[in-house]
């Protein structure tokens, strides 16, 4: 489904290092002091299988978006299954530099990823959060570079060849309306949330049944 456009207007140290999908064409040699974290084949999704309809009028789509005042909101990927773990690893908080294609993507402390079902915006589609308020931070994503971002995101995409070349495209940049973009904001608040329940959980899980035994 096509994104659902409701704006008014249309404009266009050390670092660790993650390689993502399949090995690529260029790639740094590791320094003693730098760890490389590899994702296995369990981690890459299944291809889908659409019919020859659905396959044939499928656009993979990046799509800048902006706040009311203009301001970069992040970027909502249409049709982007096959690829929802590079856009994870876009977003990873242990400082690892990304790799697809010919692309070196460096790691940003205030990006963050999220399936989006349903909105005003459009359905099924991922989008890529920049918090602004956190701009201050180091390594925070630097906002001259909105516009730029999307175009190295399909750069590597049509480097790794995970789609053809006609059937990857950086669409103009959204202005959202205040509604749109207040919803997209809360789903984003309640996926944080979830995380951080689940991360929460996972750090008080029983220990040693023994120990716990004697307690």
């Amino acid at each position: 489904m096509a994104i659902k456009d409701k704006s008014t207007h249309l404009n266009s140290k050390n670092t660790p290092v993650a390689k993502v999908i399949t090995p690529v064409k260029k790639k740094p040699t590791p320094s003693s002091n730098t760890s490389v974290a590899n994702l296995s084949s369990s981690n890459n999704p299944p291809k889908l299988k659409p019919n020859l309809i659905e396959k044939k009028e499928r656009v993979h789509s990046i799509i800048p978006l902006q706040c009311p005042d203009k301001t970069p909101y992040g970027w909502a990927f249409e049709n982007f299954y096959d690829a929802k773990e590079f856009l994870k690893h876009l977003c990873n908080r242990k400082n690892e530099i990304t790799y697809l294609g010919e692309e070196e993507f460096k790691p940003f402390s205030n990006l963050t990823a999220h399936w989006v079902k349903s909105s005003s915006l459009g359905d099924n589609l991922w989008i890529i959060h920049i918090a602004v308020q956190e701009n201050n931070e180091e390594n925070a994503f630097p906002i001259q570079c909105f516009s730029l971002f999307s175009n190295k995101i399909a750069r590597a995409l049509l480097q790794q060849v995970i789609w053809p070349k006609q059937k990857v495209e950086v669409g103009k940049s959204i202005i959202m309306d205040d509604s749109t973009e207040s919803e997209l904001t809360l789903i984003i608040e309640r996926n944080n949330k979830f995380v951080s329940e689940v991360i929460i959980g996972q750090s008080i899980l029983p220990g040693d049944s023994e120990l716990e035994s004697l307690i």
